[in-house]
């Protein structure tokens, strides 16, 4: 809000209620005596006395015009304070930017363009996705599965990534079996995926034992389960990332 603006509306309050008293003595068949009626009285033969009623109204008047006197008052008490703190963030806006004129080139200079070759852009797009789904095992059913399961069995070839998940995967499971609940049923990869099935005596501590693994840093895969109909039995796909 600036000072013409809050200068306009305080002009438009006195000046309501300066009429608003005005009205009040100018509606009504009271006179208020004069200050030289109060020195010099008349004669008591030329004295009229107020009804009582138009006595009380006197007073009843009275009071509202001082009530709106002290209106005035504050708001005038208002925009002082309203305008000194005007000021004041004035005066703070000006010397920001003047700082701002004096250093214009600051934040410029901090921006540096990175280069990335598009083999590392792949690879950290690779990462930013495998990253959002470690602890996460999808579920796919339907025509998705059949299409998946049918790539895994198209191909019994190896490579290095095959080697290195048979390996790691089956390490790491059996490390950290310690009360020995869960028996690795079947574990094979091939170029493209890994399909892993296992019986397990205690969910939770498959679950929790599952997700553990999902945070090792040889994991850059993600994790597809095929729905069982027998307790305790999980079946997962874990597809190359790479290819």
């Amino acid at each position: 809000m600036n000072k013409r603006l809050i200068l306009n509306i305080a002009l438009f309050l006195l000046g309501f209620l300066s009429a608003t008293a005005w009205f009040y003595l100018n509606t009504s068949d009271i006179v208020i005596p004069s200050a030289a009626t109060q020195l010099n009285p008349p004669l008591a033969t030329e004295q009229h006395l107020l009804p009582g009623n138009h006595q009380l109204d006197i007073e009843n008047y009275q009071t509202i015009i001082d009530d709106k006197n002290n209106q005035i008052s504050a708001l005038k008490s208002q925009l002082v304070d309203l305008s000194g703190k005007t000021d004041k963030n004035d005066s703070g806006l000006k010397n920001e930017s003047q700082l701002n004129q004096q250093n214009p080139a600051d934040e410029t200079q901090e921006q540096h363009l990175k280069k990335m070759s598009m083999t590392d852009f792949e690879e950290s797009m690779k990462d930013s996705f495998v990253d959002r789904f470690k602890g996460i095992v999808l579920e796919l059913s339907g025509t998705e599965l059949e299409a998946m399961k049918k790539s895994f069995n198209s191909s019994t070839d190896k490579n290095d990534w095959s080697n290195q998940y048979e390996t790691s995967i089956a390490n790491f499971l059996t490390e950290n079996d310690l009360n020995g609940d869960h028996f690795i049923q079947t574990l094979s990869c091939n170029t493209q995926m890994c399909r892993l099935e296992v019986n397990t005596n205690n969910d939770e501590s498959w679950n929790s034992l599952y997700a553990s693994m999902t945070q090792q840093p040889w994991y850059k895969t993600i994790t597809v389960e095929e729905s069982s109909d027998y307790p305790g039995n999980h079946i997962y796909y874990l597809p190359s990332i790479n290819n």
